[in-house]
């Protein structure tokens, strides 16, 4: 974990899937929200590493759409299930968002990091 900007952000790695694809991700202590940019996400900024499920043995589209409106922006996108690795714990068949979309285009999409994370109760 990385502390950036006097305490308002911090920055973290995480692991996707099986095998296992490393994201680093704004820690946003602020909701329980879990997303990773996808790679067809409109307004994600360029150059940032995106979430493809179908190089993951253990993924699964649960085919449900979501929407999230923050104090800076909203995003969009689709769920989807898949293991998550932090800090040595392991998560099997966690729910998190693909990202669609997103307004504005820099909604916890910093250069470098391509996710907002917040561990959030297993489906």
């Amino acid at each position: 974990m990385v502390n950036q900007n006097a305490d308002t952000t911090y920055y973290g790695s995480l692991a996707v899937g099986t095998p296992a694809v490393a994201y680093n991700v704004v820690l946003d202590t602020g909701s329980a929200d879990f997303w990773l940019a996808a790679p067809s996400c409109d307004g994600c900024p360029d150059g940032i590493e995106t979430f493809d499920g179908s190089s993951s043995s253990t993924f699964s589209n649960l085919s449900e759409s979501f929407s999230i409106t923050y104090g800076s922006g909203s995003a969009s996108g689709y769920l989807v299930s898949d293991t998550v690795q932090m800090a040595g714990f392991e998560v099997t068949g966690q729910t998190f968002g693909t990202l669609a979309s997103t307004m504005p285009s820099d909604i916890h999409l910093t250069s470098g990091y391509q996710a907002c994370a917040m561990w959030s109760s297993p489906a």
